[in-house]
């Protein structure tokens, strides 16, 4: 039964990421930077749309999810709200190049929202209930991503 319990605690550890980004070249640095960190599982989603599709067909559901705000079609926050009306409990982080401008496209109701967006989408996430453990303006370094993954590490083992 002591064997059960600690086989139990080791798939706990394991980490399992779904990487929700627009941007390919960004999508490539953070495969590569997380992959250095050793992480279990890395799944890419080009858009919120695939993510939520990955995530449905996941056998092993992610517990961390690093979320891109400005995305064509479904963008971050869309598909912050869905995980979150999916009842998803692992940990987010919010990631975006726009902290403080959002782009003046027309598609994003932000342009007129003049305080930082991550700001913004953290405070909408945690009231939707998901648990943000960081929101991270691009370009993200290897040492932020290492203490985000470390922060979710050492959660998971408590």
């Amino acid at each position: 039964m002591n064997s059960e319990n600690h086989s139990v605690s080791a798939h706990d550890q394991q980490l399992h990421i779904l990487l929700v980004d627009d941007d390919e070249y960004m999508c490539e640095l953070l495969t590569a930077m997380l992959n250095e960190l050793e992480v279990d599982s890395i799944n890419v989603a080009s858009s919120g749309q695939i993510g939520l599709d990955m995530y449905a067909a996941a056998e092993r559901k992610p517990n961390l999810l690093l979320c891109d705000l400005c995305m064509p079609g479904m963008d971050g926050f869309q598909f912050l709200s869905k995980m979150a009306s999916k009842n998803y409990r692992g940990d987010v982080a919010i990631i975006s190049s726009y902290d403080t401008e959002a782009p003046a496209t027309g598609e994003w109701a932000l342009g007129n929202y003049k305080a930082s967006a991550l700001n913004l989408a953290e405070k909408l996430a945690r009231l939707q209930g998901l648990k943000v453990r960081a929101t991270l303006e691009k370009p993200i370094s290897l040492v932020q991503l290492s203490e985000l993954i470390n922060s979710v590490r050492s959660a998971r083992s408590i």
